[in-house]
């Protein structure tokens, strides 16, 4: 990379970041909004607990609302002109109130509100509700409720991710369905699949999924899934315990324990959790090659049950709130994964000359994997209107020491060959990442973002590999199939972005963001550079939405880039059997998405489609390898663009005490390259269909059922067989709330697998992998003490580096 390259690419990246902080010079104008506030009290003066309904005057229609426990209400943002106000509070009768937009100022106070008790005296009164599933955002954003749902069941966060409408989780990572990957946040701060691991299911309150994200959110996906944890109002002590006994090809066992403590200024918080049992998965793969000579087959059957031998996640917290406006908080996560490698496999090759080799393989070993993360954060309020800073700062490290051997029989017409391979590997990864947003709320009603962010991250990895034959006492070190390799990236970004109203009806949203990747990789094997390079990028994004009553259209524009892993860069050649390795690509480039999507809504009824190109997207091939013709290896690759089509409709059904929620779509990806081994001019489109149904008992509880159904993909190279999924559960609360059984059966009907093939230049590769996917479930959670108020929170600002981290 020329020095002059990388200077312009600086000043472009600088440039925007000045741009953005010179903006809050010079306030933009907007559609004036106000806020209206009060207080609740009844006729002894006596505050009480209600809800404030904001209604169209001339049909009663819901603009929004809130809940206040104390008396106390505020809504904001309002534009609508006039209102009506309308309390409701069991127990007394309704209020209700026309209020005109004020003449000056931007607040109405409406002061006190006395309510009268109803006529009628009830001597008791049961109460039953129902969750429901999904809230639709006016902009297309979903929101997943999982409390008291068949999702709070789960074991963990990723599998409640696999469960949500939309959302698909495999070996790749989160994706969302028509929009592809996806970056996790919790609580609307950046989260690795580590940090998501760590958090109690028992504290996930409900989970966004964000076709459309803006400029605030990093450039690093395509889509975006908000984990939203639960927040409660007073002081106290509570604890939660969540055990899960799980039956499946082994049993399983996961025990999670959570605690809240708040004093004051004071709040603090730890979780720990621990996993116990066997692992369970299969993998066939059939390797077909039409060479000069003829055709050559391989086929390899592979299981592993791999022994949890020390599963664990554990997370401390501390928040202290400094003044009414400002608030400190720490963090420490930290996860280990240690499990013992216990795989068996098959692989039978026939030339052709019809000369058969079988190779029996016993894997085994012991793999250690550990993460720490140290969080540090700062959040103010700097006026009345809602502006805010946030500052943020994080350190985390992973490290991997790997020991896996291999006991390997060849078996040929005329030799058996017995021998024991050994690969020792290890990874350390460290990255720090520091982050600050600023907010500026106008009285107009229009916001203001902007914020700058710096990660840079730092990779060293090592293979060693070495072979001994049946009764050789020394190992021979092959230095072909070992390596030494250090990565190093740096990445500044910075954001800006306007969100306004005009005459209360559309909404829009301007964004831009800014980031600069420098990255180097040294391979120290053969002491040469194979990664060098630097490169700015531009990421623009704008969304307007359109809403009359109960009607919402809306259209939006992003931009986002996906980077390689570290792991994926790393040229390591990890070895599997005599024929297969796998192997890391330093000729990678990150892909680039532009998005579009049109959504339409009426009621609690919504339609979305889009489409995305995608240039040098990414994909897996088994490739030629370098151990003999008969030899392949599983490498990331490019390939020149991918198009993709998407269309879905959301279709909730309410009767009685049941609750549906629906989605049926249709994908359709094309993937496109010049290159003959990757051309090609058939595809097909992929159904896509999700149900969630609820059904209420009344004292015996509530019955679930969760389906998924993702038909035949083709994309022209890649092709992919449908597969459905489908989960029942019974739940019920006991002991006021403070003991909850829950028993779920998943994929009952064992129709989930990864069944497929590709084909490149002269190979065809089919596969077939199965999953733990098919068991049984109880779920018994505890509840002592009271703590509803829980004021402690963390920001983590470095998921977008941790995610790229493949365990």
């Amino acid at each position: 990379m020329k020095t002059t390259e990388i200077m312009t690419s600086k000043v472009v990246f600088f440039t925007l970041a000045l741009l953005s902080l010179c903006s809050t010079l010079s306030p933009l104008h907007a559609q004036t909004q106000y806020s209206i506030t009060g207080k609740v009290v009844d006729q002894q003066d006596s505050l009480v607990a209600g809800n404030a309904l904001l209604l169209v005057p001339a049909d009663s229609s819901l603009i929004s609302g809130t809940f206040f426990l104390e008396g106390d209400f505020l809504l904001e943002r309002i534009t609508a002109d006039p209102v009506l106000l309308k309390i409701t509070s069991f127990g007394y009768q309704d209020t209700l109130v026309t209020i005109n937009a004020p003449t000056t100022g931007n607040r109405i106070d409406i002061g006190q509100l006395v309510l009268a008790p109803t006529t009628t005296m009830l001597e008791g009164v049961t109460v039953t509700a129902s969750t429901p599933l999904y809230e639709q955002g006016t902009d297309g954003t979903t929101r997943v409720n999982v409390q008291s749902t068949i999702l709070a069941n789960s074991t963990s966060a990723s599998e409640i991710l696999s469960k949500s409408p939309g959302v698909i989780v495999d070996e790749s990572g989160v994706s969302v369905v028509g929009r592809g990957e996806a970056i996790i946040y919790i609580d609307g701060r950046l989260a690795d699949m580590n940090q998501l691991s760590a958090l109690a299911v028992a504290r996930i309150a409900s989970v966004e999924i964000i076709n459309n994200p803006s400029a605030k959110y990093d450039a690093a996906g395509k889509s975006v899934v908000n984990v939203i944890t639960i927040k409660n109002d007073s002081e106290g002590l509570l604890a939660t315990i969540v055990q899960n006994f799980t039956l499946a090809e082994h049993p399983l066992s996961n025990t999670n324990v959570s605690l809240n403590w708040q004093k004051k200024k004071w709040s603090l918080l730890a979780d720990y959790g621990m996993g116990f049992g066997r692992d369970w998965s299969t993998n066939n793969l059939t390797r077909i090659v039409n060479g000069e000579d003829g055709v050559s087959q391989s086929v390899n059957d592979f299981e592993d049950n791999s022994l949890l031998d020390f599963v664990a996640n554990y997370k401390l917290g501390a928040r202290y709130q400094i003044s009414a406006t400002s608030d400190l908080s720490v963090e420490y996560l930290g996860a280990t994964n240690n499990f013992d490698q216990d795989a068996v496999a098959t692989t039978r090759f026939t030339d052709p000359a019809l000369n058969r080799v079988t190779t029996n393989t016993e894997n085994t070993g012991a793999f250690d994997n550990q993460q720490h993360a140290f969080n540090i954060n700062f959040n103010t309020q700097i006026d009345t209107l809602g502006s805010s800073l946030f500052i943020g700062g994080q350190y985390s490290s992973f490290s991997s020491d790997n020991e896996s051997i291999v006991d390997e029989t060849i078996t040929s017409s005329d030799n058996i060959t017995v021998a024991e391979r050994l690969n020792l590997s290890g990874n350390d990864i460290s990255f720090f990442v520091g982050q600050a947003d600023f907010t500026k709320k106008y009285a107009g009603g229009g916001t203001l973002d902007m914020g700058l962010k710096l990660t840079s991250a730092d990779n060293s990895g090592k293979v060693d590999f070495f072979s001994r034959l049946a009764g050789e006492q020394d190992y021979e070190f092959f230095p072909s199939l070992s390596n030494d390799f250090t990565y190093n990236e740096t990445i500044p970004a910075a954001y800006l972005q306007y969100s306004g109203a005009i005459k209360g009806k559309i909404q829009y949203v301007l964004g831009l963001r800014s980031e600069l990747t420098d990255a180097e990789g040294l391979s120290r094997s053969t002491n040469s550079t194979v990664i060098d390079t630097t490169y700015t990028n531009l990421f623009p994004n704008a969304s307007v939405n359109f809403n009359v009553k109960q009607l919402r259209v809306g259209v939006a524009y992003s931009t986002s880039i996906n980077r390689p892993t570290y792991q994926a860069l790393d040229p390591f050649l990890f070895y599997v059997d005599s024929l297969t390795t796998q192997q890391g690509n330093p000729s990678l480039v990150p892909e680039y998405a532009h998005s579009v999507e049109a959504n339409l809504g009426y009621k609690q009824y919504s339609f979305k489609m889009g489409y995305t190109r995608t240039s040098d997207a990414f994909r897996y091939a088994l490739l030629p390898g370098d151990n003999g013709s008969n030899s392949s290896t599983l490498q990331q690759i490019n390939v020149q663009a991918e198009d993709s089509w998407y269309a879905s409709a959301n279709i909730p059904i309410s009767w009685k005490k049941l609750r549906s929620y629906n989605i049926i779509g249709i994908t359709l990806d094309q993937v496109r390259d010049s290159r003959p081994d990757f051309s090609a001019t058939e595809f097909r489109a992929r159904p896509y269909f999700y149900t969630y149904n609820s059904l209420l008992l009344g004292k015996l509880g509530k019955l679930e059922f969760n389906g998924q159904f993702l038909g035949t993909r083709f994309d022209g190279i890649y092709f992919r067989r449908p597969t459905f999924t489908a989960t029942a559960g019974w739940s019920r609360n006991f002991f006021n709330d403070k003991l909850s059984a829950a028993l779920t059966v998943n994929d009952f009907l064992r129709t989930f697998d990864v069944d497929g093939y590709y084909e490149v230049a002269n190979t065809r590769v089919s596969y077939l992998r199965k999953f733990n996917t098919y068991f049984y479930r109880l779920t018994l959670t505890f509840n002592l003490g009271e703590l509803k108020n829980v004021n402690y929170k963390a920001e983590d600002v470095g998921k977008n580096a941790n995610k790229r981290i493949r365990k």
